[in-house]
């Protein structure tokens, strides 16, 4: 009895020592993960912003090149080439989602639904404009001499879907950036105030 009892007050100090061990261990572990889902969050809020930014520039040229078109829908001398020409051209959004994925790839059990939910709709929302943007140049790639109001008309289609497709991933930045960031816009132009 003697001997059991000199064992278990041997072990006690020694099982204590595990169990505060496991305990720092898990407490460094919680606030690494915490400090790397900070990083990882304020990364993809600046690439969410870049992306809103690149948007925002190209969203008023494509308005400008849709009413350009429809000045000159009925003028059969003018064509697709030289309107599109006149307006400086169609201009891509250059979205980036590198920051996001890395994230989602290494780390995903750390990552609120609510934020995960609202990356992936906007990685859905840029392959749905890719797709159309794929559509457009298709299209715009056989009709550019065309000088129809016909062909003008399908191609204010297929571009107007297109910045359906800009506008959609304006609106899903801006929400993103104002729920998880605390920016606010302003409704004319789009572009968040300085902080």
């Amino acid at each position: 009895m003697e001997y059991l009892k000199r064992v278990v007050q041997e072990m006690v100090p020694v099982i204590l020592g595990i169990l505060i061990a496991l305990f720092i261990n898990n407490w460094k572990e919680n606030r690494a993960n915490e400090r790397y889902v900070e990083r990882a969050l304020t990364t993809i809020s600046m690439e969410i912003n870049e992306n809103l930014s690149s948007i925002t520039d190209v969203l008023p040229r494509h308005y400008a090149l849709m009413e350009d078109v429809m000045t000159h829908l009925e003028n059969d001398t003018l064509g697709i080439l030289e309107i599109v020409g006149r307006a400086g051209g169609v201009q891509s959004p250059t979205i980036k989602s590198a920051a996001w994925k890395f994230f989602l790839n290494s780390k995903s059990e750390l990552i609120d639904y609510e934020v995960a939910s609202a990356l992936v709709e906007m990685d859905e929302a840029k392959r749905v404009m890719d797709v159309k943007l794929e559509q457009f140049l298709s299209y715009s790639y056989e009709k550019m001499n065309a000088t129809s109001s016909v062909d003008k008309q399908q191609f204010l289609i297929y571009f107007s879907n297109i910045v359906d497709s800009e506008e959609t991933l304006q609106e899903l930045y801006q929400t993103y950036l104002v729920k998880h960031t605390g920016v606010t816009f302003s409704t004319e132009e789009g572009e968040a105030p300085a902080k």
